[in-house]
């Protein structure tokens, strides 16, 4: 009899009534990571503006010209640093929050209170009449930035099926270069305004995502697992019917998929362990908190799978990876590598700056594109290898020439080789990867610490390269080659391929062999065209 393994899913079309309502589902969660891309592109066009210099100096000890006025030097370097990174603050003290919203009122509504957070935080900020101002709207900005972005790519991913669950997770972190698009746009555009508008305009934009999300959520449907999980089967399956199989409920794989889902949460719920237990009671978290209160418990490996330990370090990797691959240190001095290439013009850097703002979107959903078809692990792999490569050549290029001439111009197509090696394989994989090896109890709470990590990591880059870069300058590239290097032997040794398996099936294989065997366990999840299932073969 020939089979067809639950994972591939039954055979639709792309554009079947079904997957169009599922476009539009994933398409309301995605614009979230809008939002995110647009503040990383809004904070560093903003703090060049002279309006907003002009506007702040008077909070800082600037230099008094001749005719007793202050140059508009703009708030001081501390200042700076804090509105930069209050927003990772904010992000950091929501870890607990946002996976206790998702798991307690759902996905879709974890992602309306989180916009409504970024909506007051936008007009806090865009009204601000000093630094402290910005400071709270950047706070909240980062607080609901978590929620919506623990809950956003959990949606996508469990509502999914899973042929093609790789491509709508991966879409969905290739929208930060969609919002960072718009805010180099809008500040582009506003750069003229004589006024505060100048600034005050971008920065109420940043709403504009959020309002979106916040308007769309209520024609969507919630995650079928976390219906299955709250006691709302029925409603899990007309869901999982309608955009599974077009509303066939005769259809054998959506009735195997359904089946697969309520079995494993079921013998979850029997475990009756709460989901931060899961998360905390592993080698590493015992090692980080054994001084801290929780000093007295004694976490047993008999007692937590060491799928669950595996599941963990993949998650922190990722969160870390994301963030210290070299990426947010080219991007942060990217006018400084353009001024020693020779091109000095501050609009021809903007559009530069645009230019690969374009290009890493189109890598990105180039790789999110083939991350179906080529794999998760080959093709992170190839990306961390090839950007490790080119940060290296951009290293002894700098260091030799000094970024003049023609070899400054190889020093900027290094950059976009960099970038765009990265965003292929990088991009989709930091959404996607955390979300399918995390079990459904884990799932919410692992999102946030992956937030967590990531944010700890995006905080040390805000406060040390700076500093590193003005004293030993080049040199400090050397650090990032090392441990992209690093990141090289953890993928490819620890990471497991994903690809062609439901979650469901992965929490299986998780659970049921060593991590090292994982990658090659067989499917146990599969049906026929019948609608019968095969029997487990672990």
């Amino acid at each position: 009899m020939t089979t067809q393994n639950l994972a591939a899913g039954k055979s639709k079309s792309a554009f079947s009534k079904g997957m169009l309502t599922m476009y539009f589902y994933t398409a309301v969660a995605m614009v979230n990571s809008a939002c995110n891309g647009y503040d990383g592109s809004l904070m560093g066009s903003i703090n060049a503006m002279a309006q907003y210099n002009g506007y702040f100096n008077r909070y800082d000890n600037c230099a008094v010209v001749s005719d007793g006025t202050s140059n508009p030097c703009g708030p001081s370097d501390s200042i700076t640093g804090l509105i930069m990174s209050i927003n990772s603050v904010g992000t950091i003290l929501a870890t607990p929050v946002s996976g206790y919203l998702c798991d307690k009122y759902g996905r879709r509504m974890a992602m309306g209170i989180g916009s409504a957070l970024i909506i007051v935080a936008a007009a806090i900020q865009s009204a601000a009449v000093h630094v402290a101002m910005i400071c709270i709207g950047r706070f909240l900005l980062g607080f609901g930035s978590a929620i919506s972005l623990v809950a956003s790519p959990t949606l996508i991913t469990e509502m999914a099926p899973a042929r093609m669950r790789g491509r709508l997770t991966g879409t969905y972190n290739c929208f930060w270069y969609a919002g960072s698009l718009i805010a180099a746009g809008v500040t582009y555009g506003t750069l003229s305004m004589p006024s505060t508008g100048a600034f005050r305009i971008p920065l109420g934009l940043q709403a504009l995502p959020s309002l979106v999300n916040l308007s769309l959520i209520w024609f969507i449907s919630e995650s079928p697992r976390w219906l299955v999980a709250n006691n709302r089967e029925e409603e899990a399956w007309q869901l999982l019917v309608k955009l599974h199989a077009d509303g066939d409920e005769s259809d054998p794989v959506v009735k195997a998929e359904f089946d697969e889902i309520t079995q494993t949460i079921e013998e979850e719920k029997k475990i009756k362990r709460s989901s931060w237990y899961e998360l905390i009671a592993t080698r590493e978290c015992y090692m980080l908190f054994y001084f801290s209160l929780f000093y007295y418990i004694r976490f047993s490996n008999s007692l937590i799978p060491a799928g669950n330990r595996y599941r963990m370090r993949l998650n922190i990797c990722i969160g870390l990876f994301g963030q210290w691959s070299g990426n947010n240190l080219v991007g942060y001095y990217l006018p400084r590598v353009l001024t020693e290439a020779g091109i000095t013009n501050t609009h021809t850097q903007l559009l530069i700056n645009i230019i690969v703002n374009i290009w890493n979107f189109f890598c990105a959903i180039t790789g999110t594109i083939l991350i179906d078809i080529l794999g998760r692990r080959p093709m992170v792999i190839f990306a961390t290898a090839m950007a490790t490569l080119w940060l290296m050549m951009l290293c002894i290029f700098t260091a030799i020439y000094g970024g003049t001439g023609e070899q400054g111009i190889t020093m900027v197509a290094f950059v976009f080789l960099f970038y765009g090696l990265f965003s292929s394989g990088w991009t989709p994989m930091q959404a996607l990867y955390p979300v399918e090896v995390l079990s459904y109890p884990m799932r919410a709470n692992g999102m946030a610490a992956n937030a967590f990590f990531a944010n700890i990591a995006q905080f040390v880059n805000q406060f040390a390269t700076p500093v590193a870069m003005t004293n030993i300058g080049w040199r400090f590239y050397i650090v990032y080659v090392v441990w992209d290097a690093f990141e090289l032997f953890v993928v490819s040794k620890y990471f497991v391929e994903t690809k062609g398996r439901t979650l469901e099936d992965l929490d299986h294989i998780f659970n049921k062999t060593t991590p090292h065997d994982v990658e090659h366990a067989e499917k146990p999840a599969s049906v026929s065209e019948d609608g019968e299932r095969n029997a487990e073969k672990i």
